[in-house]
């Protein structure tokens, strides 16, 4: 019997000359490491090494004393992970590992990763997500990524990819585990994913041979006919595989099917069958990598044959592992006879465990050391994979159905829109980000709900010109079946003829056959899943944040075919991450360091930081507390008095687009523009020296002290409660007189003038904006802004105001005012002289959260141009963003 003392010395000897050596699947010194081994162990162990037993992480000690057991007497070869989470399985597998003479190969199905089999893990797309994807590099990114991941938890072997090709759409098992209906397509993407696994130094194992796509039973509960004729599987079913091993593939799965094609036994699964696993895969295929049973616990196979003489025919069909074994020791006696009887050699026993031996040494195991678990959560979740994971999401996307062009959406100013989710909870990613682009109400309806219900709901949507409508399968396992409800589809398909309906499906393709009429749809997405990132991604391309450019994998009907998929261009900000230029997300911490420091010394109670770039976003984080007093967290909903902000966001897109309506120039005198101004000492100022700070205006006038100097005058002009006469807001339980805008007003008009034309920064000229408006286009500033700008842009979240719309809880304070309005200031404008004014003014008073602001930089930036929409001509935002009065002045138009 080999003992541990002597691996660790055939180890120390080996290493140095295998340690530098490029890990190939069958080289030299991987089968001299090998033989190595095979000439100490008995012929007990040499069995021992075809098994790969299950553990369970999360059952009870029973379960860890039956597989240590297997491990140490019997000398199992590996071991296959099923449910548990990253720290469980680490510690289980360094346990099982302390106790192998040689070490494990530990196998995992990881088809989209480690979530198929461990929680709290990364989890990417299905395969048929995948088959969606015009670029395939991201498919081989993704497998690294998988197999990086993979190889951080001590885990060599993954059961994937799928090189299934579904061309039966109504396949209980396969279907989205595959990457679709053609060949070709199925073995470029299987390539991928298979080449990125084993250039990370892992084992990928094609599955499931000789091909599991056109079959109507599930393996794992009875045994599935493949009913074809040999000239129908070779030119079908086995082209992937053929084509993948000719590219290196180091395993290949066979799985439990009756092809009477080739092998005519009664009840006989391919698992069992010389013919197709040594006959067809390893001779007529050329194949000598690994070959694995699929799992022998699998009532395709196990119902017609015992434990132990399952295992024992497997063996003699020429299977090197044998996966998920139910009685190894049973087994091993079997084969020990079958030596005896010369049914098996010993020969044939050391060739499979050679070949088992030479893939631990590809898999690093002639080195092993344990998993470490520090930082293992993070690590799993690291940013740079995240990243390849929403490009995944992105690239995916199917745009199926787009009529009159209505995404990206556009015009939002003219929608009133509900989203309506069916099946997937309210609170999810989809409708989070959908409130990043435009307002829309909500409303959440269970999939398995009543007709009433569903008739009480559309009641509620009559007064909607628009209806987003994403329906959720939620069952992963589901691969075959949609679960939605007869009245949850009926519901879809009447809306779809009474509103405007875009329908946004998170399910597989397949489920476009619950559409009675897909005319009916103004657009509908094919988004595949409900994974975060792909919901992320499905808003931002409804919005234009990016463009659709999937194409369907498989075909459903003559109108959704394969290959089919309508593209778009991006039109609005998209929502990323650092990693998208080439930054590192962990870069960041530095922007995290330097705020919670500040946090820390009372700098701030908490802040929000948004960083944006070529018209993408790729850092929006808050921290900390909106107040020093309290835990009232910082979020990026917060809505902020973004002061003398309102001249930029406010005063200046208004004032361009009257200048660009020829309603004034740099010439135009104050008094042309504004009647009320003539006679005024302000009536001969220029608008070019005012919006560039040079017309001699004073910086700021202290209004509120006049009405505040002392207890008669506050009762004079402020009262608690709104009545006829005081209605102007100004704090909490404060409203002004309404005759005070208009001395105001007075005051400025009548302020002496210094200086004129040498540079001073001043508000009073931004007073006057709100004025100027309503002079030449008889509308309310806030009223002008809302049609022009704010509510065509979505900016539900921009505003004057803003208690008359949102709640004071999601309103950052700005200060506590112990001299004029004697409180905290919270939903009302910090700045003074615009509180007299009612909240609304050109210079103060604007409300937003920090991505309103951003998309209305992004409207600069772009030449006036966003969402598709030209709001300002280019020439006018040049103008206004060119220097006036150079060099002696550098500011430009209305800079704040």
């Amino acid at each position: 019997m080999i003992s541990r003392k002597q691996v660790s010395l055939i180890l120390m000897f080996l290493c140095p000359f295998f340690m530098q050596a490029q890990r190939t699947w069958q080289c030299d010194k991987s089968r001299a490491w090998a033989d190595t081994l095979l000439k100490v162990m008995t012929v007990e162990e040499k069995i021992g090494q075809l098994f790969m037993i299950p553990v369970f992480p999360e059952k009870d000690q029973k379960h860890y004393d039956k597989v240590s057991e297997l491990v140490s007497q019997y000398n199992v070869g590996g071991i296959i992970c099923f449910k548990s989470g990253p720290y469980r399985m680490v510690n289980m597998t360094n346990m099982l590992q302390s106790k192998a003479r040689i070490p494990l190969l530990v196998s995992i199905d990881a088809e989209w990763g480690l979530p198929m089999r461990l929680d709290s893990t990364m989890q990417f797309p299905l395969q048929m997500t995948l088959g969606a994807l015009q670029d395939k590099t991201l498919i081989y990114q993704m497998g690294k990524s998988i197999a990086r991941q993979c190889k951080r938890m001590g885990i060599h072997i993954s059961f994937s990819p799928v090189a299934d090709i579904n061309n039966n759409p109504k396949n209980p098992i396969i279907n989205q585990r595959s990457f679709g209906d053609n060949k070709e397509e199925v073995t470029e993407r299987a390539y991928q994913y298979m080449k990125g696994l084993q250039d990370e130094g892992m084992i990928a194992v094609l599955k499931h041979f000789p091909g599991h796509g056109d079959t109507h039973a599930d393996s794992h509960k009875e045994l599935p006919v493949l009913d074809f004729d040999k000239k129908r599987l070779d030119s079908l079913e086995l082209f992937p595989f053929r084509e993948l091993i000719k590219r290196g593939a180091t395993g290949v799965m066979v799985a439990h099917l009756f092809v009477p094609a080739y092998d005519k036994t009664k009840n006989t699964a391919t698992t069992l069958s010389r013919s197709v696993v040594y006959d067809l895969l390893q001779k007529e295929m050329g194949f000598n990598g690994l070959v694995f049973t699929d799992a022998l616990n699998m009532k395709g196979v196990s119902k017609f044959t015992k434990p132990g003489e399952l295992e024992l025919k497997a063996l003699l069909a020429g299977n090197d592992v044998l996966l998920y074994a139910e009685d190894v020791p049973k087994a091993v006696e079997l084969i020990k006879q079958a030596i005896k009887d010369t049914l098996i050699t010993l020969k044939e026993i050391e060739d499979h465990a050679r070949k088992i031996l030479m893939a631990k040494y590809f898999a690093g195991l002639n080195s092993y050391s344990p998993v470490d678990t520090t930082s293992l959560y993070s690590d799993l979740f690291a940013e740079d994979e995240r990243w390849i994971n929403r490009q995944l999401a992105e690239k995916s996307l199917t745009l199926v159905r787009n009529r009159n062009e209505i995404l990206p959406l556009k015009r939002l100013d003219t929608l009133k829109t509900a989203m309506i989710s069916i099946g997937q909870k309210p609170e999810y990613d989809f409708w989070s980000r959908m409130n990043d682009y435009l307002p829309a109400d909500t409303f959440f309806i269970d999939k398995k709900s009543e007709p009433a219900l569903f008739d009480s709901l559309q009641k509620k949507l009559s007064g909607y010109n628009l209806l987003i409508i994403s329906m959720a399968q939620t069952n992963r396992y589901s691969f075959n079946t949609f679960t939605f409800t007869d009245p949850a589809v009926q519901f879809v398909n009447q809306m779809a003829k009474q509103k405007k309906t875009i329908l946004a499906l998170f399910s597989s393709p397949y489920s476009l056959q619950i559409l009675t009429d897909a005319k009916d749809f103004q657009a509908i997405v094919m988004a595949y899943e409900p994974l975060p990132d792909i919901q992320d991604m499905a808003a931002q391309a409804i919005c234009g944040g990016i463009g659709f450019s999937g194409k369907l994998p498989v075909t459903v009907s003559s109108l959704f075919y394969r290959g089919f998929g309508i593209e778009t261009t991006p039109v609005r900000l998209k929502y990323t991450l650092p990693e998208d230029f080439r930054l590192t997300s962990e870069s960041f911490g530095r922007v995290d360091s330097l705020v919670n420091d500040a946090i820390a010394d009372g700098m701030f109670p908490g802040c929000q930081i948004w960083v944006a770039k070529n018209n993408r976003v790729l850092f929006n984080k808050s921290y900390g507390n909106l107040m020093y007093t309290g835990n009232e967290k910082v979020s990026n909903a917060n809505l902020y008095d973004i002061a003398s902000l309102t001249k930029v966001m406010a005063s200046a897109p208004a004032l361009m687009k009257l200048y660009e309506e020829k309603l004034f120039t740099t010439e135009t005198l104050l008094k042309e523009i504004l009647p009320r101004a003539e006679g005024t000492n302000l009536e001969n100022l220029k608008m070019g020296d005012i919006l560039s700070h040079q017309a001699g205006l004073k910086a700021w006038i202290l209004f509120h002290r006049t009405y505040t100097k002392d207890e008669a005058t506050r009762e004079k002009y402020f009262v608690k409660s709104p009545v006829n006469g005081f209605s102007a807001p100004v704090a909490d339980s404060m409203f002004a007189m309404n005759t005070l805008a208009d001395s105001v007003y007075a005051t400025i008009l009548s302020s002496e003038l210094k200086n004129k034309g040498h540079y001073l920064y001043s508000d009073l000229g931004m007073y006057l904006v709100p004025l100027i408006v309503k002079a030449k286009k008889n509308k309310e500033f806030n009223t002008f802004l809302n049609e022009e700008f704010y509510t065509r842009l979505g900016l539900s979240k921009m505003l004057y105001r803003p208690l008359e719309k949102f709640p004071v809880s999601l309103i950052a304070p700005t200060e506590n005012d112990t001299t004029f309005r004697k409180q905290v200031i919270r939903g009302y404008v910090h700045d003074q002289g615009a509180a007299l004014l009612g909240g609304i003014s050109g210079h103060a008073g604007l409300f937003a959260n920090a991505n309103s602001v951003g998309v209305m930089m992004s409207l600069f930036i772009n030449d006036g141009k966003y969402g598709g929409e030209q709001y300002l001509t280019r020439e006018t935002v040049t103008r206004f963003t060119s220097c006036y009065a150079c060099p002696a002045n550098r500011r430009r138009w209305n800079s704040s």
